[in-house]
């Protein structure tokens, strides 16, 4: 569903290839809630492909298992699957930790100039059966991330805390589990 002041369709041979939404524009689907004062969907072959979102209020997109708000977000998703995304301008990410291993209330947490978000769609294009798993988060400029891991020794109550700070900081995953941090100049923080 899209929402907001005024919403232009643009098709061409009864086939969809835009939507214009302007002034308190909301999207809701199954996979996530976009919000900003303007959002651009961009459709081929019937499939979502890319949707961008700006405006002063901000742009915010909201699923499960992440949180993104930024003055801006461009969504890239070829064959309706989520494959990149960029929040630019004061980006700020969160996301769930994994709760199977810590028991925590705190979410982790990214921030920085711009952040990408590289997943991994190699599933057939058009299955949207399930979110696609994030394989890098990277943060640029004025870079800082939280993120919460399961203690190694077992009589530590509670997480271990990785911080860190630098410029530029790119964060590994596989299987939804953290595995490798690079950070670039001047890193503080750690474990």
């Amino acid at each position: 569903m899209m929402y907001g002041g005024v919403i232009d369709v643009f098709a061409q041979s009864r086939a969809l290839q835009r939507v214009l939404s302007k002034g308190k524009a909301k999207s809701v689907s199954d996979s996530a809630t976009m919000t900003a004062d303007t959002i651009d969907f961009r459709m081929d072959a019937g499939l979502l492909q890319r949707a961008y979102a700006w405006g002063k209020s901000r742009a915010h997109a909201v699923n499960p298992i992440y949180d993104v708000l930024s003055d801006s977000i461009d969504l890239r998703m070829p064959g309706q699957r989520t494959r990149e995304i960029r929040a630019v301008r004061q980006a700020y990410a969160q996301s769930l930790p994994d709760t199977a291993k810590l028991h925590t209330r705190e979410k982790d947490w990214m921030r920085g100039d711009t952040i990408t978000a590289h997943f991994d769609s190699t599933q057939a294009l058009g299955d949207t059966s399930s979110q696609p798993q994030m394989r890098q988060l990277i943060a640029q400029g004025s870079a800082q991330s939280f993120y919460q891991l399961a203690a190694k020794d077992s009589g530590v109550v509670g997480p271990a805390i990785h911080y860190v700070k630098g410029r530029d900081i790119s964060i590994l995953f596989a299987n939804r589990v953290l595995q490798v941090v690079d950070v670039l100049d001047q890193a503080q923080g750690g474990n």
